[in-house]
């Protein structure tokens, strides 16, 4: 979020108020082997694209959203 705000991301600033208000909250990511299965074929996606399979895969969610 921090790197987001300084390059002006307009979502960065949307999720700060996202955080404040108890909306959302930053969890840390764990290593997740079918996480890294899939990403290892998709060098195209971002750091946090990378992050939310692990995070998906980790908390056994339903969705995306």
């Amino acid at each position: 979020m921090t790197r987001g705000k300084k390059k002006v991301y307009e979502d960065a600033f949307i999720i700060e108020k996202l955080v404040k208000g108890d909306i959302l909250k930053f969890m840390k990511t764990e290593e997740n082997e079918m996480a890294k299965d899939i990403l290892k074929e998709r060098e195209e996606l971002g750091s946090g694209e990378k992050a939310t399979l692990r995070l998906f895969f980790n908390l056994k969610a339903d969705a995306i959203l």
